[in-house]
Order: C-alpha cells, then structure tokens, then sequence
C-alpha cells in the first residue's frame, strides 16, 4: 500500500521461518509489477551443520534451547534446511522473483556489485537492443 508506484524491492534475510505468508506477499507484490529480488542469507555453519560436538543451541527470537549431538542430527537438519531453501526457490521462481543465496562468510558488497553488474548488463542490452515497429 506504501509503494504506489513501480519499484525493485530487495529483501536480505534468513528467511528461517514458514514461508506461507511470504509466498502470499511476493505474489501481491508481483501483481503490483515490482521487481523483486531476495538475498537469503545463511551461515556456513547454518548451511554445512559442521558441527562436532554436542552444543547448546538457542533460537535467537524465541530465545528457546536445545542440546543437541551433531553426528544425530545433521541429516535430519540439512534435510529439512534443504527442502526449505528447495521451497523458497520455487515460490520465488513462482512469482518471477530474483533468488541469491548470500553466504555470510563473503563480503556482503560482492554479492551486492555481482548483483548490480548483472542487472546492469540486462539493462544495457535492452537499451542496445534495435526496436521493431509492430
């Protein structure tokens, strides 16, 4: 409702959490004709699950734990991590939204010039491109 005209929208985020709503949202906002582009930002440990000794693990915004032992539960982890990010990209190939996996041990700015240098080379060749009258 905020943006009434045309627009790129960029969301950085882990994008941890059900991902019904967003699926509803980035669809409104397709409708609207923004172009949208998601930067999923993960941890390598987060992608990895490298983990080798059993470790307390607190949920950062519910602030609940759990001790878990690594070598039980990474495939069950990436398993499910997989089948998630798997769900995100097809939501966002759905709605004709941009998807960028971001690893934060990358600088964040080579994700961001990549970004820009493709999206500048797509311009370019548009405005290169010679118009047909129809």
């Amino acid at each position: 409702e905020l943006i009434r005209r045309r627009a790129m929208l960029v969301l950085m985020s882990d994008f941890l959490t059900p991902l019904d709503d967003l699926e509803r949202d980035l669809g409104l906002l397709a409708a609207m004709q923004h172009d949208v582009v998601i930067f999923h930002v993960l941890d390598p440990a987060e992608l990895d699950f490298a983990f080798t000794e059993p470790a307390l693990f607190t949920d950062g915004e519910s602030g609940k734990t759990l001790l878990l032992e690594p070598s039980m539960a990474r495939a069950g982890y990436l398993s499910r991590l997989q089948i998630h990010m798997d769900r995100l990209r097809a939501i966002c190939a759905k709605q004709g939204v941009e998807y960028r996996l971001v690893r934060t041990d990358e600088p964040m700015e080579h994700s961001l010039f990549e970004f820009l240098n493709v999206r500048r080379g797509v311009s370019a060749r548009h405005r290169a491109a010679p118009r047909t009258a129809a």
